[in-house]
């Protein structure tokens, strides 16, 4: 966006950071590149895709970092995780209600 100032127009600077982190959220990648591809192994999958899938998995997990994962708080990967996707699941089955999609990251959850 340029702004015109007394008759001189400026550009402002844009802030790269110099070495970016690769980010991942743990569950939505344990079910896409874990469990989906075993599940798909019944089906139309190969050894192959839980394998890539599998290694994929790995990388993140050792070299990447997870959006709520923090050694020295750990508070919102527990309730994530341990408390408001288990609330969540509980609550539609009690309720005899579906969903289509799930999105980890961002806690959304698309019900029929």
């Amino acid at each position: 966006m340029r702004k015109e100032n007394e008759g001189v127009l400026k550009t402002p600077h844009v802030v790269v950071p110099n070495n970016p982190a690769n980010y991942y959220c743990v569950g939505h990648d344990l079910v896409t590149l874990l469990v989906l591809p075993t599940l798909q192994l019944l089906g139309q999958g190969s050894l192959g895709d839980i394998h890539g899938g599998m290694s994929d998995f790995i990388t993140h997990l050792l070299f990447w970092k997870d959006g709520t994962f923090e050694i020295w708080g750990l508070m919102p990967f527990r309730w994530l995780y341990h408390v408001y996707w288990p609330t969540q699941l509980l609550n539609c089955i009690l309720m005899g209600k579906g969903w289509s999609r799930i999105n980890v990251s961002t806690t959304k959850m698309f019900k029929c």
